[in-house]
């Protein structure tokens, strides 16, 4: 799974360079068919829009149906299990909100609006808050933009385009607040028409020693990966993890994940709430892949999470046909959102999506 070097961060790029040397293609394996689902894990999925909020279907809303409404049938919290009894209320079947992300009007609530995490970031001043830059390897900024052409929740998301391989549309923030070994991580995700077929980063997160978790796509699917800052010791490159969970194509998809520092664990990874299964964990040197070369990759602890990049980084290209692990041959893919994101040290959970 070999990374051109010019997609790095410039002090990484010498060693990594040296995957394409050894192996080349031969990084990625063929590509693969089937496809393999779990149940959440024992964290569990939350839906946590709603669930305090004054519309949509909640546990304690003044809107639509909901457990403790007050209203009755039409009443300001709906027939609900504890509601009290009565033929007309305040607020009718649909709530103040309807069924909405809990947002007044039938609008879908930002997804920062009841911010209580360590990094929440929702777009919604129209443009990249304080504390976040364009990364160092964007085209000039031009290909990441803030705007209002679609939005998991609220008026505003940043909107990616412009792709070909090598493209970096990544965003950046050292800005962390009490997030130390542990990475937990929600946002909203869409890509038009699909997530392709090379390898490439969506997510990136470097500790002290600069080593990092990924979150990428490989086959039109999630990926998880893990890096040293540099090939050595053993001549490593990084250890890869492989899913046949294919990334949601022209739709918002919900996607969490979790980089256990502290254990240390291969990246955890969910989407709608359903955790991606790896059907391969796979370690790249430079001199070859896997237990057959001797090549293995130990995670290594980190103590503190230092920096954090979201967007997409495009590092074989951008083409979707199968056959094309490495190229920018049609079809492509042409944009891709990204909304309402936020980092804790516990498990967030996912928003309704209006």
């Amino acid at each position: 799974m070999s990374k051109r070097a010019n997609s790095y961060p410039l002090s990484l790029a010498s060693g990594v360079a040296l995957c394409l040397a050894a192996v080349g293609a031969g990084c990625s394996d063929g590509a693969v068919a089937g496809r393999s689902n779990a149940a959440a894990g024992s964290a569990g999925f939350a839906t946590v829009a709603g669930m305090n909020g004054s519309g949509g279907a909640s546990a304690s809303g003044s809107g639509g149906a909901s457990a403790s409404g007050s209203g009755g049938a039409s009443g300001a919290g709906g027939a609900g299990a504890g509601g009290t009894a009565g033929v007309s209320g305040v607020g009718g079947a649909s709530g103040s909100g309807g069924a909405s992300a809990g947002g007044a009007g039938g609008g879908a609530m930002p997804g920062c609006a009841n911010d209580n995490y360590p990094v929440c970031v929702d777009f919604e001043s129209g443009k990249l808050d304080a504390g976040w830059t364009l990364g160092s390897n964007n085209s000039a900024g031009t290909n990441a933009k803030v705007e209002t052409t679609r939005a998991a929740h609220g008026q505003y998301a940043l909107h990616l385009t412009g792709f070909h391989m090598g493209t970096s549309t990544l965003i950046h923030t050292a800005e962390l607040g009490s997030i130390k070994d542990q990475m937990w991580g929600r946002y909203y995700l869409y890509m038009d028409p699909g997530a392709p077929t090379g390898h490439g980063a969506m997510v990136r997160a470097f500790d002290q020693a600069k080593d990092w978790y990924e979150l990428g796509f490989e086959y039109n699917s999630f990926l998880g990966n893990w890096h040293p800052a540099t090939p050595n010791p053993g001549n490593w490159i990084e250890k890869a993890m492989r899913s046949h969970d294919t990334i949601p194509q022209k739709k918002w998809a919900c996607v969490e994940f979790l980089f256990d520092g502290a254990k240390p664990d291969v990246a955890q990874i969910w989407y709608d709430g359903v955790q991606v299964t790896y059907y391969s964990v796979i370690s790249y040197c430079t001199n070859g892949s896997g237990p057959a070369s001797g090549c293995d990759v130990t995670l290594g602890k980190a103590a503190q999470f230092k920096t954090f990049d979201i967007g997409a980084e495009f590092y074989h290209g951008v083409s979707l046909d199968p056959k094309m692990w490495a190229g920018d041959g049609p079809p492509t893919i042409t944009d891709a959102f990204i909304d309402d994101i936020a980092l804790d040290t516990k498990r967030i959970g996912c928003l309704p999506l209006p």
